[in-house]
């Protein structure tokens, strides 16, 4: 076999050409190794110098070489493995090899084992296929077995290990499912460890559109949550029939309050209660439904958005210019850190028997109120949580009318570590 041609003082190109060598001469021994009897006893002695041929048997074989001391520097070892059943397992009776106490190599698809000693305590082992593919290539320290292990090794001790499945193996230990590979600084190895707690981390979010007194149950590791709140908005008033050559109208509702408070975790769960719409206001001209309270209960503490106000103004049949206003502003909320008042909505207007128009309702940070009417039929609904709903109409004996009914809020929940 040919031989590797290398360039004068570059050790990367020499070291190459060397082990090249190595490889050259173990494989023009293939031919003679057939000389040899296949060995299938359990464990092996094999001496510096020798070549063997193995046949591993399906639980192993252990082959057990001498310390690679001095007396032996640049001896090597050539093992031809026949078979593809079991593995080959390869240990020093002193010393190292690939800076380990051992290595273990499948038989599946390997055709040569190549071991050199370095005369002072150290065997490397590089394995071949007869077709010079690499299946094992030493660097250093680091083992490469493909398609079954990576093993890297300092000063005889492992320290890594990915295996064929991309598992990993720090320090000879796996660690367990959500652990870290958690650094010891410059004086001692890293290793798997549980990640330390982390104030402040946002460990889930949670939305309610609905409930009565329900309850929320904290996760163990919370330590704070904010609680975000946004009340119901309320209904519009509608109208009966109104008198030919007449017109009449309903008045909007209120937007619900929105709050906010944070809380330390005192207790395992807390209450709640998302506000309800405020429903429309029938067609006889009655007073609409109020927007319902949302509230958070923890440890005795109740924070509260108050729901906003249904109307409960009309303007009657009729042709003169007259205006109707709107439902009041909510009142505050309470035990809130952060709590801004629902939105009022813009009062009612007529200006002649045919001219009249039912003012649109209060809006909320996430949505529309109830829009504004001028023409026959009923009040409108608001368009996003907490927004209130406008006034119906009814023109020239159209017909009573219902006003728009509010709608509900909501609540978010955040726990942080």
């Amino acid at each position: 076999m040919a031989r590797t041609r290398f360039i004068p003082g570059r050790a990367a190109d020499r070291a190459q050409a060397q082990a090249n060598d190595r490889f050259a001469n173990a494989l023009d021994r293939v031919d003679t190794s057939r000389k040899f009897a296949l060995e299938t006893a359990p464990t092996l002695n094999v001496a510096a110098g020798e070549l063997r041929r193995l046949a591993p048997r399906a639980d192993g074989q252990e082959v057990v070489v001498p310390e690679a001391a001095a007396a032996n520097f640049g001896q090597s070892i050539t093992l031809f493995v026949q078979g593809s059943a079991g593995s080959v397992r390869i240990r020093p009776s002193a010393g190292t090899i690939n800076g380990a106490a051992a290595v273990e190599v499948p038989a599946a698809g390997i055709s040569l084992l190549v071991l050199v000693s370095d005369g002072a305590g150290g065997w490397a082992c590089e394995g071949h296929r007869v077709d010079d593919d690499v299946i094992i290539r030493t660097i250093g320290a680091a083992q490469l077995i493909a398609g079954t292990i990576v093993r890297l090794s300092t000063g005889g001790t492992e320290r890594l290990e990915i295996r064929a499945n991309g598992a990993f193996q720090v320090n000879g230990s796996d660690g367990s499912a959500g652990d870290v590979l958690t650094s010891a600084g410059g004086a001692a190895p890293p290793n798997w460890a549980a990640p330390a707690s982390q104030a402040g981390r946002l460990l889930s979010r949670t939305v309610y559109t609905t409930g009565t007194g329900a309850t929320h149950n904290h996760a163990a590791a919370c330590n704070t949550f904010i609680v975000r709140m946004q009340a119901g908005g309320g209904g519009g008033t509608g109208v009966p029939n109104s008198t030919a050559g007449q017109a009449s109208c309903g008045t909007p509702g209120s937007a619900g309050n929105y709050a906010e408070r944070t809380f330390t975790k005192a207790a395992a769960s807390s209450t709640y209660t998302v506000g309800a719409l405020g429903a429309a206001g029938d067609n006889t001209g009655a007073a609409a439904g109020a927007g319902g309270d949302t509230t958070w209960t923890h440890n005795a503490v109740t924070a509260t958005a108050t729901g906003g106000p249904g109307a409960t103004a009309t303007i009657a049949s009729g042709t003169a210019i007259a205006l109707g206003n709107p439902a009041l502003t909510p009142a505050a909320s309470t035990n809130c850190d952060v709590a801004t008042r629902g939105q009022s909505g813009l009062q009612s207007l007529r200006l002649s028997a045919t001219i009249i128009q039912a003012g649109k309702a209060g809006s909320s940070p996430w949505g529309d109120g109830g829009r504004s009417r001028a023409t026959q039929g009923a009040g409108q609904a608001g368009t996003g949580p907490g927004c209130g709903g406008s006034g119906g109409v009814s023109i020239n004996a159209g017909g009573a009318v219902t006003g728009g009914a509010g709608t509900a809020g909501f609540i978010i929940v955040e726990e942080y570590s």
